[in-house]
């Protein structure tokens, strides 16, 4: 009898010590996710007050630089760095707009690629950095545009749309869809050159074509990664190759499901962006920036929905409202009450992008049709009477 009530109170400890263990590792998983929902800009909102400085720059045409379709832009310590959907990349000063050179030749040679997939500034060794798909090599240039070095990048970059780097050595690939098997929205590679990939598609999918589902859907921060998964409405949070929720939001509209995307046939952006306005759907967003202060994020049909911004330091939301209009959108950003097309951006800054063509009449028609506007800058009005219309486009760049 002395014995069945040992093995008892045994059982009843070991079920004790699982249940409590279990409890435990559950309470580890928990995360204490922000709801985020968001308030429209008031009347009188000028963004322009919430960044230190804003500076304007043309950048320089020559010979040598002229950029007809931007594909990236990014800031490196005192340089403006410019990727073409020509494969080109150019280098700027940040502060005059200088041309400076241009980053590395297509060819097959010492230095040279042969297409640019994306690429990326490395600040431990303040190097540009080339992600050359057809050979799974990057290739590192100094901020002067000399060759430095190649290497093979330890994961395939063949269906890569965009690369993020961490200050620790961590990298973030989104992936497009491309019909294969086991298809994910991303792929983390460790310093130790091992990685992972995750986010599945399924069962959304596509024929015999690439496409991708995002342009810019994670953004670099300190030493991990902020990024939303595939239609969804989180946003996550990735340190140490470990994945968090960070933020909900609350966006007033239903979330599309990947079974109800699924349905539409072969997945397509535009389809998704039709349905997404036709029935109200949230879709997730296209781009994600992160800066000090902010998170930028912007969806696919950017100039009907407007931007949104998450205050980190508040843990608030606001909208800035845009349009179709662009003569109307270039007066609320010579305001300072909006802003145009952003590019680009690290923890320091944003980067809007101005093409010429938009220049003579949005931006200097807007002072002509409107004589009371009043800039946020006294520097704006003497800048666009100097700038060419002709030249290559305008950088503003937002700093925090």
């Amino acid at each position: 009898m002395k014995r069945f009530l040992i093995i008892q109170v045994r059982c009843i400890f070991v079920l004790f010590f699982s249940v409590l263990m279990f409890c435990c590792s559950r309470q580890e998983t928990q995360y204490d996710v922000v709801e985020i929902s968001f308030e429209d800009a008031p009347a009188d909102f000028k963004l322009t007050d919430r960044f230190k400085n804003v500076h304007f720059v043309q950048l320089e045409m020559t010979d040598e630089c002229v950029i007809n379709f931007e594909k990236k832009i990014a800031l490196a310590e005192n340089r403006i760095l410019v990727s073409t959907i020509r494969n080109e990349l150019y280098c700027f000063d940040s502060e005059t707009g200088k041309f400076i050179c241009r980053v590395g030749e297509r060819g097959e040679g010492p230095g040279e690629y042969l297409s640019i997939k994306d690429f990326y500034y490395n600040s431990s060794d303040s190097s540009i950095v080339i992600l050359d798909a057809f050979k799974n090599r990057t290739l590192s240039y100094s901020l002067d545009g000399e060759y430095l070095k190649e290497g093979i990048f330890p994961a395939s970059v063949n269906y890569v749309e965009s690369i993020e780097r961490s200050q620790n050595d961590y990298y973030m690939l989104s992936l497009m869809m491309h019909g294969g098997e086991n298809e994910y929205a991303y792929t983390v590679v460790r310093p130790d050159s091992s990685y992972f990939s995750f986010d599945p598609f399924a069962p959304v999918s596509v024929g015999n074509y690439m496409t991708a589902y995002a342009d810019q859907p994670m953004a670099a921060f300190g030493n991990g990664f902020t990024f939303q998964k595939f239609l969804n409405d989180t946003i996550f949070r990735l340190d140490n190759g470990e994945i968090r929720p960070e933020y909900k939001l609350l966006m007033n509209k239903p979330l599309a499901t990947k079974e109800q995307v699924a349905n539409l046939g072969p997945y397509h952006k535009k389809d998704v962006c039709d349905m997404a306005l036709s029935t109200g759907y949230f879709i997730g967003f296209d781009r994600i920036y992160e800066t000090q202060q902010y998170i930028l994020l912007i969806q696919p049909v950017q100039s009907d929905q407007g931007y949104f911004w998450i205050d980190k330091e508040s843990n608030t939301g606001i909208r800035i409202a845009s349009s179709n209009n662009m003569s109307k959108e270039a007066e609320r950003a010579i305001e300072g009450k909006s802003i145009i097309s952003v590019k680009g951006g690290n923890d320091k800054a944003l980067i809007s992008f101005i093409m010429p063509a938009t220049i003579n009449f949005s931006f200097k028609g807007a002072f002509e049709r409107n004589p009371e506007i009043k800039p946020f800058s006294d520097q704006l009005r003497p800048f666009f009477e100097n700038t060419d219309p002709e030249g290559n486009p305008i950088v503003i760049i937002y700093e925090q």
